[in-house]
């Protein structure tokens, strides 16, 4: 038996890459083709595999087949679901505030659900503030409003990169944006059961988010300080200034900001910390996941967020069944149960980056770490390892950053160094500032080391960003090149995995078992 395994696509990833195919047909032609027309061509297909027995090589072309044609249905009905009628003239609406308003020079932004359409959607709204009156500061998210003014159907603005604000507001369900003058809406109560359970569900968990926040705020973390812990613990970026944007994007430090597998895996590591480990592993296991996807919907389901839940709830069921955990079947599953749910998932940054990380630390991180890791000693190796991550996300995540964002930060591996670690004890401490609620010195000197811990990192951001091209900017390139990219980065991998192979049958046929 040879010991190293042949190169080859699980049966989860070729399932995921046929819906993603059909997912990307469908979008491309939901106007023209009907919705019927693709289950009644499911149907068809699956008549003969209900009346004759194939082989498996042909069950396997009919399930992928098949699945095909459910990415294709699914996105075409998504897509006519999302078509909103806006009206032309100015309208009278009552909406309830879904995000949290952030300031913007002379106006308020936020996401507002109009709830008194036939069926509720949502829009990007700006609120010009009234300097006199102050209505502005009293609203915050959940609280409802009626409002006049003109809605638009959103539209791109001028943009040195690719992003495509247009798709990004239909990936997001965003129908429409708005500016309300300051004189054209007041506070009301709003009826909220045209809403469903879930946005309901995550207006009360935006409410609680936000009560929180202002509880750190109360615990003597200045603005910065406070901008980071409630972006990396709780996803709320809307105390972020766009100076320390600016400095986490040239540092290459931005992925911190957005709440990912890092920041989940430290919570599940730190949960697990409270319970016996080889005691009660059911009841642990299920109350560690359900204070997980409470925590999920707490700040906000984000594509990343959600990704890293649903790769946790996999690996510990199976630690339960005790079956081996396959990390790329798992990031497949979990690639499956986002698009299923929502089809135009597929094309937000944020899900496209998150999944791309994680695929580059899976198919990377050992051919990277292990030529070194045995030369090292323990710190060196710990060191090594965290560069090592930060190599095989960055193989898979750079070309979108070049298409998206054009731009490349040149110390991201120095950033890294400084902001993994900060932000491992920014969440430990993070955790022990609410369980230290019921002692007031304690929770004290808790946010004290907080406080300190959150300056140092944003010090050394600022740092980092201030270096000699420490990014390089406006790079414009075109789909093809970063297909091109693609393409290159899979050959050298399935380049290196042949040779191992050739590498390992060799030492097989000299040394046999």
């Amino acid at each position: 038996m040879i010991p190293y395994r042949k190169i080859q696509l699980f049966p989860a990833v070729r399932v995921v890459l046929m819906l993603i195919l059909g997912i990307m047909v469908g979008d491309q032609t939901w106007r023209v083709v009907p919705v019927y027309v693709w289950p009644a061509l499911l149907a068809v297909l699956l008549i003969p595999t209900a009346v004759f027995r194939f082989r498996d090589r042909r069950e396997s072309v009919l399930l992928l087949s098949s699945t095909f044609l459910v990415g294709a249905a699914i996105v075409t009905i998504r897509e006519r679901r999302n078509v909103v009628e806006l009206p032309r003239q100015e309208v009278i609406y009552e909406a309830v505030i879904a995000s949290q308003p952030e300031i913007h020079g002379k106006t308020l932004r936020c996401d507002l659900l109009v709830v008194s359409a036939k069926r509720p959607f949502r829009l990007k709204a700006s609120i010009l503030r009234d300097t006199v009156t102050g209505r502005w500061k009293r609203i915050g998210v959940g609280d409802g409003i009626v409002a006049r003014s003109v809605l638009h159907v959103p539209t791109n603005f001028p943009s040195a990169s690719n992003f495509d604000y247009r798709r990004w507001a239909s990936v997001h369900g965003i129908a429409g944006q708005t500016f309300i003058h300051c004189r054209s809406w007041y506070k009301a109560a709003i009826d909220l059961t045209p809403l469903s359970r879930l946005e309901r569900t995550r207006l009360r968990a935006l409410q609680l988010r936000a009560s929180l926040v202002k509880r750190f705020s109360r615990l003597g973390l200045d603005d910065g300080q406070l901008a980071l812990v409630a972006a990396m613990t709780l996803g709320d970026k809307s105390k972020l200034t766009k100076e320390l944007k600016s400095q986490f994007a040239v540092s290459g430090a931005s992925h911190v900001l957005a709440l990912s597998g890092l920041h989940l895996g430290i919570i599940y590591a730190i949960l697990l910390l409270c319970f016996p480990r080889h005691r009660w592993r059911v009841v642990s296991q299920s109350v560690v996941l359900l204070v997980i996807w409470t925590y999920a919907v707490l700040v906000g389901l984000t594509p990343s967020v959600v990704r890293a839940s649903l790769m946790i709830t996999l690996y510990g069921m199976l630690s339960l069944l005790h079956r081996d955990q396959i990390p790329l079947n798992t990031l497949a599953f979990a690639a499956l149960v986002m698009l299923v749910a929502n089809p135009l998932t597929l094309w937000d940054v944020g899900f496209q980056m998150s999944f791309l990380a994680v695929l580059g630390i899976l198919l990377f991180f050992r051919m990277i770490y292990l030529p070194l890791a045995g030369r090292l000693l323990r710190l060196g190796r710990w060191v090594w390892g965290m560069l090592a991550v930060s190599l095989s996300a960055q193989l898979m995540v750079a070309p979108l950053i070049l298409y998206y964002f054009g731009r490349f930060s040149c110390y991201f591996l120095l950033t890294n160094l400084i902001v993994v670690p900060a932000a491992t004890v920014i969440l430990y401490l993070t955790f022990f500032l609410v369980l230290a609620a019921p002692w007031g010195a304690l929770q004290q000197v808790v946010a004290m080391v907080l406080a300190q811990t959150a300056a140092w990192m944003n010090r050394g951001v600022a740092w980092i960003s201030t270096l000699p091209g420490a990014s390089i900017e406006q790079i414009s390139i075109r789909l093809s090149q970063v297909i091109g990219m693609y393409l290159l980065v899979f050959s050298v991998y399935f380049l290196i995995r042949f040779i191992q192979f050739k590498l390992a049958y060799k030492q097989h046929r000299l040394h046999p078992r």
